[in-house]
């Protein structure tokens, strides 16, 4: 069966339909744009971590130090020690959530400690 002149056009629009449908969906799985990043350190072995924060993000990431487990939560591009084993709870109460280069929030008795940073090295 030979194509005739409007079937070439017709295959041609349906080309590119596909084309800008797949193009657009690939762009919305795309990874989000970082709105700053958090780097968490270990003091006591002196491990550093760096996570990229974002608009509608929502992780937890849990981290083993001397008194037990602190928490560290990541949220809309800020981030926030929300749970600690510590006995005194200064860095869940007073540090709160941090979102700006430079703004730090501490558990020393976990030796944990989160810091907003401009861009990692």
């Amino acid at each position: 069966m030979k194509l005739r002149r409007g079937d070439k056009y017709l295959l041609l629009l349906v080309l590119i339909a596909a084309s800008v449908t797949g193009f657009m969906f690939y762009r919305q799985d795309s990874a989000p744009e970082a709105t700053g990043y958090a780097m968490v350190r270990d003091l006591g072995t002196r491990e550093e971590t760096v996570y990229k924060l974002y608009e509608g993000q929502e992780d937890v990431h849990t981290f083993e130090g001397p008194e037990g487990i602190t928490e560290v939560h990541f949220k809309d591009g800020r981030a926030s020690v929300q749970y600690s084993d510590c006995p005194d709870q200064i860095c869940v109460m007073v540090f709160g959530w941090i979102d700006r280069p430079g703004q730090v929030s501490v558990c020393l008795p976990n030796q944990v400690m989160v810091e907003i940073i401009e861009q990692p090295e």
